[in-house]
């Protein structure tokens, strides 16, 4: 008895399942460029002794329609206020790192972001993303320029994420 009730849960088992390799209604959102800041002397100075960057002074800002937004974002853990800090022990990294989660408002055109490391220190990232389903669908970034100069390019990365060394 033990046997066919066996039998019976394998062949319901075997023929009662369908295989899925494929994923339906998944989103990917990619929007984040990585930073390491160094000196000319290559010394990291976003590591937090030796006190060039006060991450408290940090803030991101969005350029939407025309006007420069604050971003703040309660509802996320990690990127509340538009950045966050990744030490280097962590991430396994020769350097601390910053990443920045970029403006995507643009649909058709580059999103600005502005990044305010502290008082004279701003940096622009401007950007352009990949909407394969539409505007509602997953969001990949696909361009990244640095204070107008034309830094990453998802194709020609081959697949490696956008990470910068910044020189102060």
């Amino acid at each position: 008895m033990k046997v066919y009730l066996f039998m019976v849960l394998s062949l319901i088992t075997l023929f009662g399942c369908k295989k899925e390799n494929t994923i339906k209604n998944g989103i990917i959102v990619s929007r984040i460029v990585r930073f390491s800041i160094v000196n000319v002397e290559d010394d990291d100075l976003l590591d937090l002794k030796n006190g060039f960057i006060d991450t408290s002074q940090i803030k991101i800002y969005y350029m939407i329609d025309g006007k420069k937004i604050l971003y703040q974002e309660p509802r996320y853990d990690y990127f509340k206020s538009g950045w966050r800090y990744l030490e280097k022990s962590e991430y396994n990294t020769p350097k601390n790192q910053i990443a920045i989660a970029c403006n995507s408002s643009e649909l058709n055109g580059k999103s600005v972001t502005y990044v305010n490391w502290k008082e004279n220190y701003r940096d622009t990232i401007e950007a352009t993303f990949l909407r394969p389903n539409g505007i509602s669908g997953s969001l990949i970034i696909d361009k990244v320029w640095l204070n107008g100069t034309f830094l990453w390019d998802r194709v020609a990365s081959e697949g490696k994420d956008p990470n910068f060394v910044l020189r102060k």
